[in-house]
């Protein structure tokens, strides 16, 4: 729902949020954000384009001052909600992810705000130049030209630590068998173990579970070893004696009567 009045009524005014987004992000990447990637940062060479890149970030804070003073507004930040996405996103993973590609997924991370700074910077040109500001959108350029290089500067060396880590990772002895801990620690694979004679727990009866595969330990001589109680037989096989000996018994009757009938007949005759 949109608020009464507006809070941005005119292009100059959208122009004027666009800037303070812009600074919000160029102080925000040179006083925290660029310095912590690049205190984490093990690769050499990487480290050097991010070293690099701030100081071009701290000459891009004043250049977005100089364009609000060519409008003739005080310099102002607006919300960046996006950086702030990015930078929680960067840090809650990279924690999770092995050294051997951790570079990688910086540079990657960084190609992503450089993305987001691009993004924005033609968004604020576009206004510019719509309403004839030559010279706030001629300090934009000279901005935007130099995200521009440090975005592929970026790519490239993302490319190159993405094989890196792929031949670390291809290098590993019998990888298909390795299992590593959360400090990459290798675990051999284990197989159970099976317990010693001793160890099986006895039934009442003596007998240790599990068959001939479990070696029973020797009586201590002298002793009696307890019989095993009598097992009652299932109820579904006592029906089924039960079933068996009334046929006998029925077969074992017809033949007594055929066996009287013919003597019968025989004393008759």
């Amino acid at each position: 729902m949109i608020g009464y009045p507006p809070a941005v009524e005119t292009a100059r005014d959208l122009l004027l949020e666009q800037l303070g987004k812009l600074l919000t992000i160029e102080e925000t990447l040179s006083r925290r954000m660029l310095p912590e990637l690049k205190q984490e940062i093990s690769d050499d060479q990487l480290k050097s384009v991010v070293s690099e890149h701030l100081e071009e970030t701290r000459r891009h804070v004043e250049r977005v001052r100089q364009a609000f003073d060519a409008m003739g507004a005080s310099p102002s930040g607006r919300p960046a909600d996006g950086l702030h996405g990015l930078d929680e996103e960067r840090s809650s993973k990279a924690k999770d992810i092995a050294p051997s590609v951790r570079a990688g997924f910086n540079a990657a991370a960084a190609m992503g705000v450089e993305h987001y700074e691009i993004n924005a910077y033609e968004a604020a040109m576009r206004l510019g130049d719509a309403l004839g500001l030559g010279d706030v959108t001629g300090l934009l350029r000279a901005t935007l030209d130099e995200e521009v290089a440090a975005l592929g500067k970026l790519a490239a060396h993302a490319d190159r630590l993405a094989q890196q880590g792929a031949e670390e990772l291809d290098a590993l002895p019998d990888k298909e068998y390795a299992r590593l801990d959360d400090v990459g620690q290798e675990l051999a694979p284990t197989e159970p173990k099976r317990p010693s004679p001793e160890q099986v727990p006895r039934p009442e009866s003596g007998k240790p579970p599990g068959g001939p595969d479990y070696l029973e330990a020797s009586p201590t001589p002298g002793a009696v070893r307890p019989s095993a109680p009598a097992s009652n037989p299932p109820q579904g096989a006592l029906q089924q004696q039960s079933k068996v000996r009334k046929r006998q018994q029925h077969v074992q009757e017809g033949d007594e009567r055929q066996e009287a009938e013919k003597k019968a007949e025989e004393e008759a005759g």
